[in-house]
């Protein structure tokens, strides 16, 4: 699919999303899960010389995402809650964040303020090893070289066919050993010394989400698991906890993922697939390893994202599901 048919049906996606969700019809009995990367303090850190701003969410962004859903009437839930039989009467909200970004400390007096939980899921060798994510150098290096916002995009999605360590390498070679490193707080992850305070935080859960950031679906069976393990082992010994949720980078997951996840020692996995969550969950259907979440963009009317994700009907959802049963 090119890039602007992709953009189209992104958009009829959320224009039957929207204008659904305002019928004022909405199912209880359901669990959103909803995705965020970084977090600015206000608009100007979100530049795109520095880093891959992705969602562009700001610090008011979040707060304004969190007084809608709980004048919605939904419940900010834990981890552990979800292993449990949810009221199938309430609706339910669990927030994460992917990576483990520096600026995810920007999080804790909002829920602070509102007594919400959320669970950030860590790429450890970043921490470990104070290196940048990849998709951040491709966006700040090819930016100085001119090159336009499409042409980065097919980079980076070309990139995630590769296992990380060809990914570094490329990156190493294309601009040398330092592009790795960091340019500041806008675009670094935790060092060790933040993770362990961050976890100690009484609104604050921590998460898996691979060593290396591993696209899972690149990797053989035994390197997935391999991912998994060492940042479990790294999580541990950092902060003393151990993670009972996997973040699948990028969203990636096969059978086997699940399979893997499970012998890890994970209860719950987490996707990127959009949609709600309904209740009650089939615990022996994998419904637990293959959890949906929503991502919000600033870049859009920010209100409507919000609309947007309380809809019950998901186009591409619905289209999907009509693929499937057509390719049986």
């Amino acid at each position: 699919m090119s890039y602007s048919h992709k953009g189209f049906l992104n958009r009829l996606d959320k224009f039957f999303a929207e204008n659904y969700a305002r019928l004022g019809v909405e199912h209880k009995g359901c669990l959103s899960a909803f995705l965020f990367h970084g977090l600015f303090r206000d608009k100007n850190e979100c530049r795109h010389e520095f880093l891959d701003v992705q969602q562009g969410i700001t610090v008011k962004h979040f707060e304004v995402f969190i007084e809608y859903f709980l004048h919605q009437q939904y419940s900010f839930v834990r981890q552990e809650d979800i292993l449990k039989e949810l009221d199938l009467q309430k609706k339910y909200a669990l927030i994460t964040f992917d990576d483990g970004y520096y600026n995810n400390i920007h999080a804790l007096d909002i829920l602070k303020k509102f007594q919400v939980p959320a669970v950030f899921f860590i790429s450890t060798s970043h921490v470990l090893e104070q290196k940048s994510f990849w998709w951040d150098v491709i966006s700040r290096e090819r930016h100085r070289q001119g090159a336009s916002p499409e042409k980065i995009a097919q980079e980076q999605k070309s990139l995630k066919t590769k296992k990380n360590h060809e990914i570094e390498n490329y990156i190493v070679e294309q601009f040398g050993g330092k592009a790795l490193k960091p340019i500041g707080d806008v675009d670094r992850p935790l060092t060790i010394f933040e993770l362990k305070s961050l976890s100690s935080q009484p609104f604050v859960e921590i998460g898996n989400h691979t060593s290396n950031h591993a696209i899972l679906t690149n990797y053989s069976y035994g390197e997935v698991k391999d991912e998994m393990f060492k940042a479990q082992n790294h999580l541990q010994e950092i902060t003393g906890i151990t993670p009972i949720a996997v973040s699948y980078p990028n969203g990636n997951f096969i059978d086997e993922t699940i399979i893997a996840a499970k012998e890890v020692g994970f209860k719950i996995g987490i996707t990127t697939l959009e949609g709600k969550n309904y209740l009650p969950l089939n615990f022996q259907a994998d419904d637990l390893f293959c959890l949906k979440r929503f991502t919000l963009w600033a870049q859009s009317r920010f209100p409507d994202e919000c609309l947007r994700a309380r809809s019950d009907f998901q186009l591409k959802s619905f289209l999907k599901k009509i693929l499937r049963k057509v390719k049986r």
